[in-house]
């Protein structure tokens, strides 16, 4: 019989073992409630996991669908916040024109005069801007950069009015997208000069040497720009002859 065997059934007298069955049966006890309690609810947390991470993984495609939209809009296709472009030849009014005065003639080319109505435009807050019209120089160059075929900036059979004069009535292009002759109504009633490099008969066309080098030098004599002078009916674009190029003069700013 061991030692411990034997203790055991001689304890009995002394106590020890009723002991010894204590510890035994809180040892089991704690035992069997973990079991019962604490394992069922680790269980139910295992599982409560599993459906949170399944729940995830369902949301996953739905979640990079809504992310996806328009690749080339962040906002998602159909975002009211994107305006719609709408073409001023299509509305009754017609497209618009201002004037916007430059330093000289170097405008940093066609597209630097461009700029320079863009902003110009949206500093006046000028029509069509709000729903993501643009307005460009009517301007012709050396390079060809612009021309009737290239990058033109007006559109064939509409009508143009000045925002200079009151909204009048400037002209409507013919099918070439020229504008007439003999204007309508002035573009300003005073005497305001243009460079635009546009020679208009028989059809218009770059002025050859009269673009301050395609729009690219503000230095004087020997560089010379074609100048509109707004109140003349037969001379808005080009009956104005020749400046310097150094002069602070204007440039026509079309709506598109």
């Amino acid at each position: 019989m061991t030692p411990i065997l034997k203790s055991f059934l001689l304890g009995e007298a002394h106590g020890f073992r009723p002991r010894i069955l204590s510890i035994f049966c809180s040892l089991f006890c704690a035992s069997y409630l973990f079991s019962c309690t604490a394992w069922p609810g680790l269980t139910a947390l295992a599982k409560e996991d599993s459906k949170a991470s399944n729940s995830a993984l369902s949301l996953a495609p739905l979640l990079l669908a809504a992310g996806e939209g328009n690749p080339g809009n962040p906002s998602g296709p159909g975002d009211p916040s994107t305006p719609t472009v709408v073409p001023c030849f299509s509305s009754a009014s017609g497209c618009a024109v201002f004037m916007q005065a430059v330093p000289n003639g170097n405008l940093g080319g066609v597209s630097g005069a461009d700029s320079t109505c863009q902003t110009a435009a949206i500093g006046l807050n000028a029509p069509g801007v709000a729903t993501g019209s643009e307005y460009k120089a009517l301007l012709m160059d050396e390079v060809v950069s612009r021309s009737l075929t290239i990058d033109w900036v007006l559109y064939p059979n509409t009508r143009y009015y000045s925002l200079n004069n009151f909204n009048l009535q400037l002209g409507v292009t013919n099918a070439s997208a020229e504008l007439p002759a003999n204007y309508d109504n002035a573009p300003d009633p005073g005497l305001i000069a243009m460079y635009t490099g546009i020679t208009i008969l028989p059809n218009w066309a770059p002025t050859a040497g009269g673009t301050c080098t395609s729009w690219t030098t503000g230095a004087p004599n020997p560089n010379f720009a074609m100048v509109g002078v707004s109140h003349v009916a037969a001379g808005y674009i080009d009956n104005g002859g020749f400046y310097a190029c150094n002069q602070a003069i204007n440039i026509y700013c079309v709506q598109r």
